[in-house]
């Protein structure tokens, strides 16, 4: 995923191939489609990444009004840094898993 992220904040959705992928691993492009289906996966995944580290900064035993708000300013920090996660975060709204 961090190869995924690197090439979203540099080039965003557009330069997210998985053949830009595959080149930047130095692998094929079988051998990420054996961890992901296609790109709408391979965008999931990495802004549950992105989101998933905001999570994890909330120390354990944080007041509930304050982890929202750590979780809330993380998310907000995180779109800000990653803007594509705002974009899939948005389409993924709209569609449930």
């Amino acid at each position: 995923m961090e190869a995924a992220i690197e090439i979203l904040d540099a080039e965003g959705e557009s330069g997210l191939t998985f053949r830009a992928l595959a080149a930047h691993l130095a692998t094929g492009a079988g051998a990420i489609y054996w961890h992901v289906a296609n790109k709408s996966e391979l965008l999931a995944t990495a802004a549950d990444d992105v989101i998933a580290r905001v999570m994890t900064d909330v120390e354990e035993g944080t007041e509930p009004r304050e982890a929202i708000r750590s979780i809330t300013s993380g998310v907000f920090d995180a779109i800000d840094a990653h803007p594509w996660v705002g974009t899939q975060l948005s389409r993924e709204l709209g569609n449930p898993r």
